[in-house]
This record gives structure tokens, C-alpha cells and sequence, in this order.
């Protein structure tokens, strides 16, 4: 692989997982998003990259808007989890 990460990459579990996790473990951790919950900013970056990617690779079908719904759950229970025990029990944002 010659690329760390690819749009169709970021279609893919493994790929979305990876990308929630640095990204939302980076949001968290600045000020003006201490206050909101942490299941709030994973799944809205989760759906956020799942929007993205498939917009810019030109598979965004709207018939498709409720599996983006369920895999951006998916997406952001499995980062969220693999966040909390990758950090040091839990703390420090994960990263």
C-alpha cells in the first residue's frame, strides 16, 4: 500500500475506524469541544467520513442514507471502544 489513506479506504470499516479515531481524539482534546460528549463527536465525525468519502468517490445514492446512518453507529461504537482501551484505561483522549 503506497498510500496511508485512500477515499475508498475510508468506505471500509478498518479505514473509518482508523480515521474517527485520530480525528475525533484530536477534537475532544480542544477547548470548545470539552463540554460535549464524547459519543457525539465519534459519531459525528464517523458519519461525516462516511458522507465524504462516498460524495467524492461518487457513490452517494440516497436510497443509501439509512446504511450510512447505521455503519456511521457502527463506525463510531467500534472507535470509541478501541479508543478507551487503547488509551491508558480509558484516559487521556485515547491518542
Amino acid at each position: 500500500m503506497d498510500n496511508f489513506f485512500t477515499y475508498s479506504y475510508l468506505e471500509t470499516l478498518a479505514g473509518s475506524v482508523a480515521a474517527t479515531i485520530l480525528i475525533a481524539g484530536h477534537i475532544r482534546n480542544i477547548d470548545l469541544f470539552k463540554k460535549v460528549p464524547t459519543y457525539i463527536i465519534y459519531f459525528i465525525t464517523a458519519e461525516t467520513l462516511i458522507i465524504l468519502s462516498h460524495l467524492i468517490n461518487a457513490d452517494l445514492e440516497l436510497k443509501q442514507i439509512p446504511l450510512y446512518i447505521i455503519n456511521g453507529l457502527l463506525v463510531a461504537a467500534t472507535a470509541q471502544k478501541s479508543s478507551a482501551v487503547n488509551s491508558l484505561g480509558g484516559k487521556n483522549g485515547g491518542i
